[in-house]
């Protein structure tokens, strides 16, 4: 039984504990898609430069702006590797595929070689008119901002080792099967979405992390950031749904199983008591006044007739009843031998 509870409740800690979590995050992403919802949205121009203006702080908490992708420095860009491209933000990656011999078996596998990520200052602008423009910070730091770099160069190079190299390789266990480059980009003129905290500062408009609020830049449109978020609380809502019912179900169990427990408890004790009050009897009267006025009448109740034979001694002293809950070990209570088994008596 201790075994089971601690079952039980291992695995309700287990479920209630990812229940939380997926619940947290359900919480997260719901209250996100809310926020997102409820932003001013504004095109970089004039008409965000005169909100700003309007409010107190020269800042709004929480708002979107849409805009075109531009250096903020034009002697400082990224070109692309392969291309004849430009951007603000590279991301170069090199992955080395393998085979290992594990258990004698071979099995595929990946090591990252180089991990390159760079950024240069840059803006958001207004493509009519240049010189109305947001300037980004920690550009890194936003949401989606990896899953927005376009793909400007991938490509596999297998390895083609001799035949002498390769045998050497197989026999240590361990072979390269080639390298993959891949190189992706925010490039100039992308359009982009940034959601966060605008705010005029030394006559620059500047998009920041909120204090509140998720910082998002992508090329996704702030009903597609929406309906990313949607997607995401309404998978963890079906998780946290599925991992509460779990928890109910193993809580259920763990209460039955201790109310169970509770109750064998009070019967083992009554039992006992009653146990103990016969043996009580038995030894403080091994050969009751009544049972030798009436040898028909069981010694231990002196109320009902004798109706089973102890062996091995042969007695006949007691009624079934009596000889069911006598405790063990059962002992004759005309000569305290052990007692063997109970035959039915019967009377002709």
């Amino acid at each position: 039984m201790d075994g089971e509870l601690a079952n039980v409740a291992v695995g309700l800690g287990v479920s209630a504990a990812l229940y939380w979590l997926s619940h947290k995050l359900y919480e997260s992403n719901y209250a996100t898609a809310k926020e997102i919802q409820s932003t001013e949205v504004f095109a970089v121009g004039e008409d965000l430069f005169r909100r700003l203006k309007e409010v107190d702080g020269n800042s709004i908490a929480y708002a979107t702006v849409e805009g075109v992708v531009y250096p903020t420095y034009q002697n400082q860009i990224l070109q692309s590797k392969h291309s004849p491209l430009d951007g603000v933000i590279r991301h170069w990656l090199v992955v080395e595929h393998k085979s290992k011999k594990e258990k004698e078996k071979w099995h595929d596998g990946q090591q990252i070689v180089t991990d390159t990520l760079q950024s240069v200052p840059f803006v958001l602008a207004n493509p009519v008119n240049s010189e109305q423009k947001v300037h980004i910070t920690k550009a890194l730091a936003a949401n989606f901002i990896l899953d927005t770099l376009t793909i400007t160069f991938n490509q596999y190079n297998p390895q083609h080792p001799n035949l002498i190299l390769a045998d050497i390789a197989r026999a240590v266990g361990e072979y390269t099967k080639g390298f993959q480059e891949r190189e992706k980009m925010l490039l100039v003129g992308t359009n982009l979405v940034g959601i966060g905290k605008v705010c005029l500062e030394n006559s620059q408009v500047k998009l920041v992390p909120p204090s509140q609020g998720r910082y998002i830049l992508s090329r996704l449109n702030r009903n597609g950031i929406i309906a990313v978020y949607e997607s995401r609380w309404f998978i963890y809502e079906v998780i946290a749904i599925i991992f509460g019912l779990i928890s109910t179900r193993l809580a259920f169990c763990l209460v039955c199983k201790l109310v169970k427990r509770f109750i064998q408890r009070i019967k083992g004790k009554r039992k006992r008591k009653k146990s103990d009050e016969i043996r009580a009897t038995t030894r403080a009267t091994p050969v009751s006044d009544a049972a030798e006025a009436d040898p028909s009448t069981c010694v231990i109740c002196v109320s009902r007739p004798t109706d089973v034979v102890v062996l091995d001694c042969g007695h006949v002293c007691m009624c079934s009843q009596c000889a069911r809950i006598l405790p063990e070990p059962k002992l004759c209570p005309m000569c305290r031998a052990l007692v063997k088994r109970f035959v039915p008596l019967y009377r002709s």
